[in-house]
């Protein structure tokens, strides 16, 4: 009788194994799922002026970039949009006032940096005064946001 008892305790021993880890797993990537993960895409800006050719502006390599962050998935994305929000309005407020400031002429590039506790997004380049005929005035800026316990309700914010 106990061999039969072994036998049976065997399987059910190996199914509560698979069972638990199958559990964990599942957890662990809901986890994963539910946090921010600051993935962000390439896009830049121009302000609109008449006239102005935008392949020339290409052409001669004069480009607004910024990251724009959004959501990894979308199962999180009404929870996840306000805090990508708070990022992209000043990151973009910066790329359309460069734009501005020099109409159209600016040579900008972006850095990301992240940890735990930090988001930097740092800005360097140079604008170009005159239409592209002054002489090059270098622009830069740093955007550091405490991101520490965005995924309890609380925003990102600027420091």
């Amino acid at each position: 009788m106990s061999t039969e008892k072994s036998r049976m305790i065997r399987p059910l021993l190996i199914i509560s194994a698979i069972a638990v880890l199958l559990a964990a797993l599942l957890f662990a990537g809901w986890k994963w799922l539910d946090r921010c993960h600051f993935k962000y895409t390439n896009r830049s800006t121009r302000i609109v002026h008449h006239l102005q050719d935008n392949w020339v502006l290409d052409a001669a390599g004069y480009c607004t970039p910024f990251p724009y962050f959004e959501p990894l998935t979308y199962v999180t994305e009404d929870r996840e949009f306000p805090v990508y929000e708070v990022i992209n309005n000043e990151v973009w407020r910066y790329a359309i006032d460069v734009s501005t400031e020099y109409t159209n002429y600016a040579k900008l590039k972006y850095e990301v940096i992240r940890d735990d506790e930090r988001l930097t997004v740092s800005f360097s380049g140079y604008g170009y005064p005159d239409e592209g005929k002054g002489e090059p005035i270098p622009i830069s800026k740093d955007f550091v946001f405490d991101i520490s316990g965005v995924n309890d309700g609380l925003l990102p914010v600027l420091l």
